[in-house]
């Protein structure tokens, strides 16, 4: 039997429908997957229960310098000894030393691996930084066996890197969306949707990358136009009490509404009554949601996976958190007549059946694992 490990900073809740599908698929080959990934108790993460695959964490430490935190993940190099797997899949990222580590035993010992990657860069990170990080993403990049891309985007940029496009294999992250599409009928939903007040909706994480100031500015500016709409903010993060505060300072702040973090049934619920996603910042696993709702889409490239998703749609904001950009887009979706935002809302359940189901998802990632065996 051979073996596959699959290495993440953290194994977050959303990632269970995949390796769960990705793990039922080998099995059937013969081949183990196991995930070896990083904890923290600084960051709590909700416990992934019903899991079909085998997992392992290692608890990691955290180096704060120049304002750049790198990681170690205690332990993790002496496992991978131990296991000797035939391939490696790793979501990379250079500022977590041990990965860098890892890679180096991987070429040292002639274990193929693949990078797994989406290509975001943080918008604060600059200087010698940017150049180390280039660096490291060069060199592992040219060496690997396999890429796994989040999204056609990634693979252009690896193309033009100069990495054979026979290496690169395009796994367009997603969640459960097939399970989400069965669970309602969209028929019945869109009959009470696109009325004459637009219902706004944001999904994620409350952090500075969002832009959510900048979101609320401008459906308050839009408001103040007579134009009637309501903006629902749902999540939770480091942000929530900065964003209450901004609220506080908006002529129209009745209909902003930060309603803190939502689950289940209650969250499904604000998805079915809304008439439109907003995403004005980073991001990308929310948009897949959405569009398993139904919504049309304002957003920004995000973490690169929206590029994919918008055609007939919505729309394609280019600046993260440009205020008046938001306002010109909201705005020209508020004119659009109902059946013109009906055709949207199918398209965006056309999409996701044709690019981005877990069973999709996981193909693609098997075929990579696959060549990554056989090369």
């Amino acid at each position: 039997m051979k073996k596959i490990i699959i290495i993440l900073p953290t194994l977050p809740n959303y990632r269970k429908d995949f390796l769960n599908g990705l793990s039922w698929k080998l099995r059937e080959q013969n081949i183990e997957l196991k995930i070896f990934h990083g904890f923290t108790n600084k960051k709590e993460i909700k416990k992934i229960e019903d899991k079909e695959f085998i997992s392992e964490a290692f608890e990691t430490k955290e180096i704060s310098f120049l304002g750049i935190t790198f990681t170690i993940l205690k332990g993790l190099k002496q496992r991978i000894i131990q296991e000797n797997p035939d391939g490696i899949v790793m979501l990379f990222n250079p500022a977590i030393i041990t990965f860098v580590r890892v890679l180096f035993l991987c070429l040292k010992l002639r274990i193929p691996y693949a990078i797994w990657s989406c290509g975001y860069i943080r918008p604060d990170l600059n200087g010698i930084f940017v150049k180390i990080r280039e660096y490291f993403l060069n060199y592992f990049d040219k060496r690997a066996t396999a890429h796994i891309a989040y999204h056609t985007n990634r693979k252009e940029y690896l193309v033009k890197k100069g990495i054979n496009p026979e290496r690169i294999f395009v796994a367009q992250n997603t969640i459960d969306t097939e399970r989400i599409m069965s669970s309602y009928s969209l028929e019945e939903i869109n009959k009470n949707r696109f009325g004459k007040e637009l219902n706004v909706l944001f999904v994620g994480a409350l952090i500075k990358g969002k832009f959510l100031n900048e979101a609320m500015t401008a459906i308050d500016n839009l408001i103040s136009q007579k134009y009637k709409i309501t903006f629902n903010i749902i999540g939770q993060g480091i942000i929530f009490e900065e964003l209450k505060r901004h609220r506080e300072t908006l002529k129209n702040k009745e209909q902003i509404h930060l309603l803190g973090a939502k689950y289940g049934e209650d969250l499904k619920t604000y998805f079915l009554n809304s008439d439109v996603f907003l995403l004005t910042g980073s991001g990308g696993l929310a948009i897949n949601e959405a569009m398993a709702y139904g919504l049309p889409i304002i957003s920004t490239i995000g973490d690169g996976t929206v590029k994919d998703l918008i055609e007939r749609n919505g729309y394609m904001i280019k600046r993260f958190g440009n205020i008046s950009e938001i306002q010109n887009v909201l705005s020209e979706f508020y004119s659009l007549s109902q059946e013109e935002k009906l055709e949207m809302s199918i398209n965006s359940i056309k999409i996701i059946k044709n690019k981005a189901t877990i069973s999709l998802m996981v193909d693609n990632y098997n075929k990579a694992i696959n060549y990554l065996f056989h090369k």
